[in-house]
């Protein structure tokens, strides 16, 4: 069978990866968490790391997944991301890179100085991504990964009816996704992908 074109490649990852596996597991998590707890849940922190995941991708994927060096940039992308698409402050967005992302991905908790819980009780339209902790004499800012989630999935929207705006992918003959991931992706022996821009 022939290899897809670029293009095609760029639209069916989008839908594979970001629309049917990251948003589905964000969708599922956000039914499936307790609804009456305001602390952390056990599932609170696997819902940042799906959102967390597929913002460094979209970024990847709207600025490319490296930078000038050929180094990540998830560093760069993942905050920008985060400013022009989820309506967040320079220092919010660097703040939960570097104490949520960071923390997440390399000690399996938020560094100090960051805490995060999931709380269903706040309405979808108060829109604040940071409260105090409520614990006494704690006033260190606690993400509500629920409201980040929304503005994900909100972003994701966007972004959806913009697909033209996408234009990387990262290295995937180097990534070992299984097979089921390659079959949505319809990757055919001899595909091969780059970080190169991709022209529509």
């Amino acid at each position: 069978m022939p290899v897809p074109s670029d293009r095609v490649l760029v639209t069916n990852y989008f839908e594979t990866a970001v629309l049917t596996f990251n948003c589905g597991d964000i969708e599922a998590l956000l039914k499936n968490l307790p609804k009456n707890e305001r602390t952390q849940q056990p599932a609170t922190g696997a819902l940042f790391a799906s959102v967390m995941s597929g913002i460094d991708t979209l970024g990847g994927m709207l600025y490319g997944f490296k930078g000038d060096q050929n180094q990540n940039n998830s560093s760069i992308r993942s905050p920008e991301f985060m400013k022009t698409y989820m309506s967040m402050t320079d220092e919010e967005a660097k703040r939960i890179y570097d104490l949520g992302r960071c923390g997440m991905l390399h000690q399996s908790a938020p560094k100090s100085g960051m805490g995060i819980r999931a709380d269903f009780s706040i309405p979808a339209n108060d829109g604040e991504l940071f409260h105090r902790s409520g614990r006494p004499g704690d006033d260190t800012p606690t993400l509500e990964v629920v409201e980040l989630a929304r503005r994900y999935l909100k972003a994701v929207r966007i972004i959806d009816s913009q697909r033209q705006q996408l234009f990387y992918l990262p290295d995937l003959p180097k990534v070992p996704f299984s097979k089921e991931f390659l079959d949505g992706l319809k990757i055919y022996d001899g595909a091969t992908t780059t970080s190169a821009p991709i022209t529509y």
